[in-house]
């Protein structure tokens, strides 16, 4: 009985420790609460366009990099043809009475290179339309850390086809945690374990997201996004 007991309660303190590890002391100045006021928390989506999220640390491992930047412009709503071949089969299976998708365009500065491969000082990150159910549409001067992927897919080829795009180094990616003024992190969506982390100082955060890539990489299984 005893034996029980003593492993019942390294458990529970082993479950504890994880949740520490994650969880951000508060930072001084705004509570989180009134932060939200201006950087929104976004679930994954209604009953027309929910996703199911991989875990966090999936994520992480199946991008191609990490990086801190600065918008620097609104995005903009593009519509490509979904005529085969096309990408967009996700899409069209759920609006099969269409022949054309939505992306939305942005222009980002990488402002840092956490971890992964190297796209550039400014890239055009584009994302699906119905992904601004669950993700902030971008405003200039925004603050975001970003997860970017290359495609596999036709997607980058047909928006460079409108005048707008053409010649623009584009790349898929979701942002996933914002950075405030006071230079901490607040998380976009409501999953447990990325909320764990509101509030931690830019700085620390950073480090906690290359030690997080460099874990995932020896076990690395390609899935896209988000």
């Amino acid at each position: 009985m005893i034996g029980k007991a003593v492993s019942a309660f390294i458990a529970i303190c082993i479950f504890i420790s994880a949740i520490a590890g994650c969880r951000a002391q508060p930072a001084s100045g705004q509570t989180v609460e009134k932060l939200r006021e201006k950087y929104p928390l976004y679930t994954a989506g209604n009953d027309n366009t929910s996703v199911a999220f991989a875990p966090f640390q999936t994520r992480i491992k199946n991008a191609d990099a990490i990086c801190f930047a600065t918008v620097k412009g609104d995005a903009t709503l593009f519509t490509i043809s979904t005529e085969p071949p096309s990408d967009s089969k996700e899409f069209t299976d759920k609006h099969p009475d269409t022949t054309q998708a939505g992306y939305y365009v942005y222009p980002v500065e990488v402002n840092e290179l956490i971890a992964g491969k190297d796209y550039g000082q400014t890239v055009w990150i584009y994302m699906p339309e119905y992904f601004s159910n669950f993700y902030p549409l971008p405003r200039t001067g925004d603050h975001f850390f970003l997860l970017l992927k290359t495609q596999e897919s036709d997607t980058a080829t047909r928006l460079q086809q409108n005048e707008q795009l053409s010649g623009k180094a584009l790349v898929a990616g979701t942002q996933v945690f914002y950075v405030t003024e006071e230079n901490t992190i607040l998380s976009i969506l409501s999953l447990d374990d990325m909320t764990c982390y509101d509030m931690m100082a830019k700085a620390d955060f950073r480090k906690k997201m290359k030690e997080l890539w460099d874990k995932g990489q020896a076990t690395l299984t390609p899935s896209p996004l988000p």
